[in-house]
């Protein structure tokens, strides 16, 4: 990370990203909710409903981006996408994220069917097509979210924070930023409220994961 990039840091404080992350994504999230469940006073068809809500995804990209943008110029953002590049590390690391994670995610799924009075979440997808979406999905979400909550959120936690705190915040607010997302795609009426505790029994640990892997990996 160079002097531009640290410096940023220094200016974009935790509070400003998750702002500017929750707004710019609710703003897209809550009208097409509304939309969805009849409340609002306009009605957007569900295709056109399903491609725009994925630009909710994007943006803690675009806050992060922007947010560096400000306070850092250009070569601050420079310095935060020259990150995408990290790939040459120990592949212990592959490991880590290739399996752990969706041992994780797993994990919530069976301790949820476990304990939830609910109709059960399927562990596996069910046919190729859905793997595929899945897959589709989790790349754009994965573009979206972490150069938003890993690139800038967590480096300006841990300025401030020890990596055990860091990591609480940013897991509880970062479960909180999907709220609007599960109820837009009918995961409340499908599992129940069950599924918003499961959101953050997955997503809390799953951050103080990612910030062990983080650390280690240097980013």
């Amino acid at each position: 990370m160079n002097k531009s990039s640290d410096q940023s840091f220094q200016y974009i404080t935790p509070l400003r990203f998750f702002l500017l992350a929750f707004i710019l994504s609710w703003v897209i999230w809550i009208p097409l909710t509304l939309s969805h469940f009849k409340l609002g006073p306009f009605k957007i068809s569900e295709d056109i409903s399903s491609i725009i809500r994925l630009l909710g995804v994007l943006m803690p990209m675009v806050s992060a981006l922007l947010l560096t943008a400000f306070y850092g110029g250009r070569p601050a953002i420079l310095s935060l996408l020259s990150r995408l590049k990290i790939w040459r590390v120990s592949w212990k690391w592959w490991i880590a994220v290739v399996l752990v994670f969706p041992a994780l995610l797993i994990l919530a799924g069976v301790l949820y069917n476990r304990f939830s009075d609910q109709p059960s979440i399927s562990l596996l997808p069910i046919t190729a097509a859905v793997l595929l979406a899945n897959i589709i999905f989790l790349t754009i979400a994965s573009l979206g979210e972490e150069i938003g909550w890993r690139g800038v959120a967590l480096p300006a936690l841990l300025k401030r924070y020890n990596p055990l705190t860091a990591s609480v915040i940013l897991g509880i607010v970062w479960a909180t930023w999907h709220l609007p997302f599960w109820i837009l795609i009918d995961t409340l009426s499908q599992f129940g409220a069950g599924y918003f505790v499961l959101n953050y029994i997955f997503i809390v640990p799953t951050t103080f994961y990612i910030t062990w892997v983080f650390i280690n990996s240097k980013g």
